[in-house]
């Protein structure tokens, strides 16, 4: 799904990437990478078949020091040259009842977080999720 098709989703759609996409994430857990049908661990170095994947995750929540804060990780993955691997990364701090993005990481822990403040360059890839999954 390319960009443009992703962000006319999202902006026709009324969702909130708060309050609807990332606890539908929270709430899901996990979904596993496949390739031409078959499932596949969503583990780095499991080996899968070349084809026609699609992307995997997991969610899961994470305490943060001394106990003060909780924290929600969202890992991506894809799989590249037959090998699951994490396409990326999201780390959101839960503060009451919204969630606030702390970290966004590519590949070998690439910073991506943007200069622009367009929402597609830190959440096109849970929108894309999303929208296949739900």
């Amino acid at each position: 799904m390319d960009e443009h098709s992703v962000k006319t989703y999202y902006e026709s759609s009324g969702l909130s990437i708060k309050k609807d996409i990332i606890p539908w994430f929270e709430n899901t857990k996990f979904i596993k990478v496949k390739v031409n049908g078959k499932e596949y661990e969503n583990k780095v170095g499991t080996e899968a078949e070349y084809g026609w994947y699609n992307n995997g995750f997991t969610a899961k929540i994470i305490d943060g020091k001394k106990g003060r804060r909780e924290y929600l990780a969202i890992h991506i993955y894809t799989v590249a040259k037959s090998v699951v691997d994490i396409e990326e990364k999201y780390l959101f701090a839960k503060i009451n009842d919204t969630y606030k993005l702390c970290k966004h990481l590519g590949w070998d822990n690439w910073d991506m977080r943007p200069k622009s403040k367009d929402y597609m360059d830190d959440y096109g890839m849970l929108i894309a999720l999303y929208k296949k999954y739900h």
